[in-house]
């Protein structure tokens, strides 16, 4: 998540050096504010803009007669960075990561004199920005698993493996969570968070429920059905077909499949009812999120109070959108073409919280991601699925963390 600017320094020697007793003027010219330089139109960046070693700014200046050709550059910043390089003889680079606005300066130095300072305001923008981060998921890739949010925080593991991860926004780190105790060949594809306890719901049709503040999962029961006979889950480490796990008004939601089954979980009295069935038996490849009372899956949702499926005028697959849907605030956020988007309930909108100066770095088009969670301000994609070449239902699982900043 952090803004990388590499700094470069640019010598013009314009006339030579003379050796004199008197130390000389550092340059021929003060150097100004306008010493500093940059190759894009103006000092505002994208936070996923510009990357590490990259030649972005410049200082430029003239030597003058001088009896000393050691000149060193000395950048400071004011904003919140760290400094990751140095100038040194076999590297005119230095490398700041760039967290928030400040400014940035630079001054000449001798080993008896210095300039006056050079400096110029830089713009951080972290509105509407797409990115990845430089810390991939540290489980095993899979192309379905469980991302929830659980009391704030970002959880995802599971799909083909018995795993669980905490997402650490101070590190940008994946922290190691308890997995399910005395399990072999486990997978889970569906699940959701009631008053901050986790559900999901294993191929061996056992139910878990983990607590965040014992980091313990607990067998509460058993699902009426066989989950991998349910879901048709013949070959689960390519399983393009969705599997809903979400909750609504208390009340969790699992199935789908390529069978369509779908049932609704009481957590007060630990009882699942069988719901209406999917209409759709052919289903592949698409984003599945609750919003206002409903359960969109593909271009259907499920209405609670109705207990039935709806067809809606707009197809939520991972072709139309990427990485998935999230909610911030009253609206569903996603990117399409390029450019985030919003769905109210009615339409999808191209979102522009920044007019011209937008920042607009959106995942790769080639890259989907079923689903997503958000803590604070960031929506973090845990694991994104790259279709496999020459065949569009079937994903190569990755680790690859996308994330969205809101603001």
């Amino acid at each position: 998540m952090k803004q990388i600017i590499a700094f470069f320094l640019v010598l013009s020697l314009l006339s030579s050096c003379i050796k004199k007793k008197d130390d000389c003027d550092i340059t021929s010219q003060p150097i100004t504010d306008n010493s500093i330089v940059t190759n894009s139109a103006n000092f505002t960046y994208c936070e996923y803009a510009v990357f590490r070693q990259k030649k972005d700014l410049e200082l430029y200046y003239t030597i003058g007669d001088c009896n000393n050709a050691s000149i060193n550059t000395e950048w400071t910043y004011t904003g919140q960075n760290n400094r990751v390089g140095q100038s040194n003889s076999s590297s005119s680079f230095i490398d700041y990561e760039f967290m928030t606005s400040g400014t940035i300066c630079a001054q000449l130095m001798t080993e008896s004199q210095s300039s006056e300072k050079a400096c110029r305001e830089i713009i951080v923008l972290r509105n509407n920005v797409w990115g990845e981060t430089t810390n991939d998921f540290s489980g095993n890739a899979t192309v379905q698993s469980i991302t929830l949010t659980i009391n704030g925080d970002v959880y995802s593991g599971f799909g083909n493996f018995n795993e669980w991860y905490k997402f650490d926004t101070t590190s940008w780190t994946w922290i190691e969570k308890s997995a399910i105790p005395n399990l072999v060949d486990f997978g889970a594809f569906g699940g959701f968070v009631i008053n901050d306890f986790a559900y999901i719901i294993g191929n061996n049709s056992s139910v878990y429920k983990y607590t965040v503040s014992t980091d313990a999962w607990e067998n509460i029961g058993t699902f009426p059905e066989n989950v991998s006979t349910m879901l048709d889950l013949q070959d689960p480490s390519e399983y393009p077909n969705p599997v809903v796990g979400e909750s609504v008004n208390g009340k969790g939601y699992f199935g789908v499949g390529r069978n369509g089954r779908f049932y609704e979980y009481d957590p007060g009295a630990n009882t699942w009812t069988q719901k209406a069935t999917y209409p759709e038996t052919t289903v592949i490849n698409k984003h599945i999120f609750p919003y206002q009372n409903r359960i969109y899956v593909g271009r259907y949702y499920y209405d609670v109070a109705t207990d039935s499926w709806v067809t809606f005028n707009i197809d939520f697959s991972r072709d139309n959108f990427a990485p998935g849907f999230v909610q911030f605030g009253n609206l569903m956020y996603s990117s399409q073409n390029g450019e985030t988007v919003t769905f109210d309930g009615s339409i999808v909108t191209v979102y522009d919280p920044n007019g011209p100066n937008k920042c607009s770095e959106v995942v790769s088009p080639i890259k989907v991601m079923a689903q997503g969670a958000v803590t604070g301000n960031f929506a973090i994609f845990p694991k994104l699925a790259i279709p496999s070449q020459g065949n569009t239902s079937a994903h190569i699982a990755s680790n690859i963390v996308s994330y969205y900043v809101l603001q």
